[in-house]
């Protein structure tokens, strides 16, 4: 967290302005007060919603901005803590902090069986920090700086290594990682530390074997003779006079110089003279006759005289790419032949002929090349065919078929003039869909049928209601007042909601459609209830914050149930589900029961045992600090 922006109140800011208003003067800071509430701490006088204020907490400033503080709260209260506030030992206001604008909203939250520890570095932004004390001597725990001590962070070997961080401590482990970054692992050598324990020049000269020549300036021109030959310098032997023994004259071996070297060479020597320069050539040059290759002739036109006739087996490849295209008079081609755009035949035909054995078929396709429509001859039965196919061009979907006098659509005939008179037909006004009826009256078709290939005999309007062995068998019927084994029960009236009503109108199972009701009676469960709860099953947001204080403020209860309700007059032992619906609402289901025309609440059980197993572990933590308690009287006596 980052330090968090107190705001000084004008009544701070003037109790530590001093007297010259030239600075600050000291003040002595000596309670804290603590609020649960959100507010805007800019321009404040007061803390809102304070409920408590403590004098348990310390500070200290370890910067000209920032104190350190240490709030600490060990009493039994629970609350949550969203902002607090300074006080001054004359009571004064000095400065205020709020948590608004964070997510979440508060600071912290505290439970009856925990204690509040809060640390913070505090920033100011009018004010030194540095004339701030605190009148407690609570432990504090600031951040250690170069003056102040306190929580510092151990740097690891590479911050060490780097030697750049001015907040972190160095540990035995990186000052080693630092030492072997600069002189190598083990460094230094145990030759080194003895050299390093010597007191004098003399030792270290007589330690590494230089003798006293290392203390001399010695080289060339020093007067030393230790780097001399024969007495001299070598830049004695440098001159070519102090040499001795060389030949009177040199006669040199054969050799090459390059042009540089040279002297006095003429300029046509050292490059090709131009045409100008060239002498005894003649008045012309009339070329004799000669070739070119063809790879000679970059340029310029051949005239047509000069192009030899030659016959097609002499020009590379020609007959192969002629014999590859397709003549203009009577083609034949072979594969599939595709035509980007239209298909065009003036004064001619275009024809789909089949192979000897095969049919003869024109496809319709789209873009993506699938089948949409097909016209084919089938030689199987002599028939022209007209195919429709689906969107994915995989299946038809409709089948003209034109036969030599017949015409039928997917495997039926189409009605014409030739094989379909209206006038050969009975009236309809005596048929009742596909049934035929010989009866007394049209209108309420009572009498004798025929319907679907059976003799019918109908006495009413209503449907052919005789029953006869082939359509009833009393054997798959249940007989009243009788026990009978069901396969599924369905209670379902149509509008979401069912009913099952067990021996009496007042015991029954009701789905209302949002919650299920079962009056009259108690419910035996001989298996139990198991309840999910399965931390996969849940989204856990945090720890419950019902315990101890919340259970003791349940009321427990003795009564009956109201007649209307459950009328087996029993006593029975009550929670109250509306004072559960303040403490924790979480455990009452708010529109649980209808009762006389109004939804009641009602307690989720299962919501109810971890406040008690939590209220249970709470009383055992006190149980024990009383035990430790009783044991220290009882070891002091």
């Amino acid at each position: 967290m980052s330090a968090l922006q107190l705001h000084v109140t004008p009544a701070g800011i003037a109790a530590i302005v001093n007297a010259e208003n030239t600075g600050t003067a000291p003040v002595l800071i000596s309670h804290v007060g603590l609020t649960d509430q959100v507010f805007s701490a800019q321009g404040a006088v007061a803390l809102p919603g304070e409920f408590k204020r403590l004098s348990t907490f310390a500070g200290a400033a370890v910067a000209n901005d920032t104190i350190h503080i240490t709030i600490r709260d060990d009493s039994a209260d629970s609350y949550t803590l969203r902002g607090f506030g300074l006080y001054l030992s004359d009571g004064t206001l000095f400065a205020i902090y709020s948590h608004a604008g964070e997510a979440p909203d508060f600071i912290m939250q505290k439970a009856a069986a925990a204690m509040l520890l809060l640390q913070s570095d505090v920033r100011f932004t009018q004010i030194n920090a540095t004339s701030i004390t605190f009148g407690n001597a609570e432990w504090l725990n600031p951040p250690a700086t170069t003056t102040v001590p306190g929580v510092v962070e151990l740097a690891d070997p590479a911050e060490s290594i780097a030697g750049a961080d001015a907040s972190r401590a160095v540990t035995p482990a990186g000052l080693k990682a630092a030492l072997d970054g600069r002189f190598g692992e083990g460094a230094p050598s145990a030759f080194v530390k003895g050299l390093l324990s010597l007191a004098t020049a003399a030792l270290i000269r007589a330690a590494i074997g230089v003798g006293s020549a290392a203390l001399r300036d010695e080289g060339h021109g020093k007067g030393l003779d230790a780097d001399k030959l024969d007495g001299q310098e070598g830049s004695f032997y440098l001159a070519w006079a102090n040499l001795t023994g060389k030949p009177a004259a040199f006669t040199p071996s054969a050799h090459t110089h390059p042009w540089a070297e040279l002297t006095g060479v003429p300029s046509t020597a050292s490059r090709w003279p131009t045409w100008g320069e060239v002498s005894g050539k003649p008045a012309s040059m009339p070329p004799d006759p000669h070739t070119h290759a063809a790879a000679d002739i970059t340029s310029g036109t051949f005239d047509l005289a000069r192009l030899p006739s030659l016959p097609i087996s002499q020009t590379t490849n020609l007959q192969a790419l002629l014999d590859a295209k397709a003549p203009t008079q009577n083609p034949s081609f072979s594969g599939t032949v595709q035509v980007i755009g239209n298909l065009q035949a003036y004064a001619g035909n275009v024809s789909v002929a089949a192979l000897g054995t095969g049919n003869a078929h024109y496809w319709l396709r789209d873009e993506n090349a699938r089948n949409r429509g097909l016209l084919y001859w089938d030689r199987s039965n002599d028939t022209i065919q007209l195919r429709r196919y689906n969107a994915d061009g995989t299946a038809a979907q409709g089948n003209l078929i034109l036969y030599a006098d017949v015409l039928s659509w997917n495997g039926y005939s189409v009605w014409h003039a030739g094989n379909f008179n209206p006038a050969s037909k009975s009236d309809t006004t005596h048929t009742h869909g596909n049934s035929y009826t010989v009866n007394d009256s049209p209108a309420n078709g009572v009498g004798l049928g025929w319907v679907n290939g059976q003799v019918r005999v109908r006495v009413d309007a209503s449907a052919w209601n005789v029953w006869h062995t082939g359509n009833f068998d009393p054997n798959t019927k249940a007989s009243l007042n009788s026990n009978v084994a069901f396969a599924d029960v369905y209670a379902h009236r149509g509008n979401g909601t069912g009913v099952i009503f067990l021996n009496g109108g007042d015991r029954y199972l009701h789905w209302d459609g949002g919650r299920y009701v079962m009056p009259g009676g108690a419910l035996n469960v001989g298996g139990g209830f198991d309840f999910g709860s399965s931390r996969k099953l849940k989204e856990v947001e945090g720890p419950m914050p019902y315990g101890l204080a919340e259970v003791r403020r349940i009321a427990t209860l003795i009564g009956r149930y109201k007649s209307e309700y459950v009328d087996d007059g029993r006593r029975r032992l009550f929670f109250d589900a509306e004072q559960f619906m303040e403490v924790m609402p979480e455990a009452v289901n708010a529109q649980g029961v209808e009762f006389n025309g109004e939804d009641v609440p009602t307690i989720k059980l299962d919501q109810v045992m971890p406040p008690a197993y939590r209220a249970i572990a709470q009383l055992a933590d006190l149980v024990d600090e009383l035990r430790a308690e009783v044991a220290e009287l009882k070891a002091a006596r």
